[in-house]
């Protein structure tokens, strides 16, 4: 690449947009960026692009560099950027560190339009009228210089767009521009609705949440790659003797072929049918095989679950760096990906890293956590709100049986369970009775009920009748939120997080009423847990649904660590809850995240 611009001069000013082009998505495998632009209020613009070896894909920096350094380095100056961590991410791998206010577009395009696309160029030409033209000629040229490319030994990307420096600076820097202006104009357009909406006090605090979830990235989480490797050797061992178990039942077929499955399952053995997919054929989904008795339909589960167990091994190799003695995960924390303003957690994707009734939902072995461990001379403590899903909704809705409840320390799905038992003279588990907790919250309706516990159509509506009977309160309230989510678009939660919806999906609006609200409980909580822990060798190292771990330095008291936290959490006066607080579950983590020890519930 050969810059237009000879000298780069940023633009004035106290808030600016800038937009990187990079070679790659990940610093850590050696992407870098080597095209940056910038733009301030006023829609004056700079860039400048540096050179890319075609056939190392390294990019060779500049003088220009200090320039940028020295605005990035600025804290007097807001930078402002689409899916900033990416960006930052790309520049700090320059050797610059970004210093001052980072303003994320996805961040207040969440808060202001939960419902919007977070994609750059279809988010403005819906909301702002801006064109997405500007890419065609850019992705032309680069499939052109691509095919030349291949034939002259250059190092191609899987992906058209992380080569995109091939195309020159002419087609590349007018790309780059654009989109620096279209942070720029998503700024301009949203952040004035902040103070319109009376929400500083929560925009504020996603700016803090965004800072926040740098340094826990950059931390990372340790983890034991001898034992990953284990685990998927292991895993392929296995895999291999259920496939041998499986065909010796089926035949030599593809296992992952729903098609066939459903030939040998509904034809071939004549398995009975009680699951079909959306387009009304016989289903072979994990639901359908779990309620199979024949033994082919758990092998094949096993086999899925071994294989869903070798892809996490698989990322967890690919993300892991050496650091300090120590294999170590860096995850990507996004906080703006879930409409609801729940946290997302990706390469790798640990939301999914779970336990008990989830892992069985997603067939992996609970051994995808047996591979965090603490960095030696630290210990691991995890901190869990425990039932905030059903706090929230008792307390907001003032229910007088389901605060008893809570407040007598009692299960609530468990008195659910047995109340329903006796009513409609069938046994309802405990299980079940959470299933139609939670699925009330999701819209639920008898048919919905009856066909996920496979009950009559009768025997639904007598217990969602008796449920009815049993929180009288609470259902008002969730129809009172849903009423006003049909008059107004929107609802608010306690934080003044607004959660948008359309008549036809008014049925998730307490959902996402809850879901919004426990989001916002996660960041106001881990704010002050960092504010609280500044002093103390004890680190935030990963937040992951509900529960929070932290490592603690062995010079550290734990119980000290652990009033500091519990106190932290339970602080939350936007809910207005009075005497009552959320119950946190303590565990301590001694050798690995999956052999756990809870220690107490404050």
């Amino acid at each position: 690449l050969h810059s237009m611009s000879k000298t780069l001069i940023i633009p004035k000013g106290k808030r600016i947009s800038f937009d990187v082009e990079s070679t790659g998505l990940y610093t850590h495998l050696g992407d870098k960026f080597y095209c940056i632009s910038f733009c301030n209020e006023e829609g004056e613009t700079s860039c400048v692009s540096f050179n890319v070896d075609p056939k190392t894909r390294q990019v060779t920096y500049d003088s220009q560099l200090d320039t940028m350094r020295e605005f990035f380095e600025d804290p007097t100056r807001t930078k402002i950027a689409h899916n900033a961590q990416f960006d930052v991410r790309m520049v700090e791998a320059a050797g610059i560190k970004v210093k001052g206010t980072v303003v994320c577009t996805m961040s207040l395009i969440r808060l202001l339009k939960s419902s919007a696309s977070l994609a750059l160029k279809p988010f403005c030409e819906t909301y702002l009228g801006i064109p997405t033209d500007d890419q065609s000629e850019l992705k032309k040229k680069t499939m052109e210089m691509r095919r030349l490319g291949k034939d002259k030994g250059w190092k191609l990307s899987n992906a058209v767009e992380a080569d995109y420096w091939m195309a020159g600076s002419k087609f590349v820097e007018p790309y780059c521009i654009r989109d620096s202006e279209r942070a720029m104009l998503i700024y301009k357009a949203l952040r004035p609705e902040v103070d319109e909406k009376n929400i500083q006090g929560l925009w504020k605090n996603e700016l803090r949440m965004w800072k926040i979830n740098r340094k826990i990235e950059k931390k990372g989480i340790a983890i034991d790659r001898d034992k990953v490797l284990s685990i998927k050797d292991e895993m392929q061992k296995t895999l291999e003797l259920f496939k041998k178990k499986a065909v010796k039942i089926a035949g030599t077929i593809n296992f992952r072929s729903s098609k066939q499955l459903k030939q040998v399952f509904y034809e071939k053995l004549n398995v009975p049918i009680k699951y079909y997919t959306a387009s009304g054929n016989p289903s072979t989904d994990y639901a359908a095989l779990r309620e199979m008795e024949h033994p082919l339909a758990k092998t094949i589960l096993e086999m899925r679950s071994c294989e869903k167990t070798i892809e996490f091994m698989d990322q967890y190799l690919h993300f892991m760096v050496e650091e300090k003695n120590h294999w170590v995960i860096h995850p990507n924390i996004s906080q703006s990906i879930p409409r609801t303003g729940r946290e997302s957690i990706k390469d790798p994707n640990l939301q999914q890293v779970s336990s008990g009734e989830n892992s069985k939902k997603l067939e992996v072995k609970n051994e995808v956590r047996a591979v965090f461990v603490p960095r030696k001379g630290c210990s691991l403590r995890s901190y869990d709100w425990k039932n905030i899903e059903v706090f929230i909704p008792a307390f907001k809705s003032g229910d007088s049986k389901l605060l008893s409840i809570l407040k007598s320390g009692g299960d609530v799905h468990q008195y659910t369970a047995d109340y329903l038992s006796k009513k409609v003279n069938q046994k309802i588990s405990r299980f079940d009775a959470k299933r139609i907790f939670f699925g009330l919250q999701y819209g639920m309706g008898r048919k919905k009920l009856s066909k996920e516990l496979k009950i009559p159509f009768q025997t639904a509506e007598d217990i969602l009748f008796h449920f009815y009977e049993s929180y009288p309160i609470l259902m008002a309230w969730m129809e009172e939120l849903k009423g006003k989510a049909v008059r107004d678009g929107y609802i608010k939660t306690p934080y003044g997080r607004i959660q948008e919806t359309e008549y036809d999906f008014v049925y998730k609006i307490v959902n996402q009423y809850v879901q919004g609200t426990a989001a916002d409980i996660l960041k106001f909580s881990t704010v002050r847990i960092y504010n609280a822990l500044k002093n103390h060798a004890a680190y935030i190292v990963l937040p992951i649904h509900d529960e929070l771990l932290i490592e603690i330095g062995k010079e550290e008291d734990v119980n000290t660590i652990d009033d500091i936290v519990v106190s932290c959490m339970q602080d939350n006066p936007e809910l207005k809850m009075g005497k009552y607080t959320i119950p946190v579950s303590i565990s301590s983590i001694k050798n690995n995240w999956l052999n756990k020890e809870k220690i107490c519930v404050r």
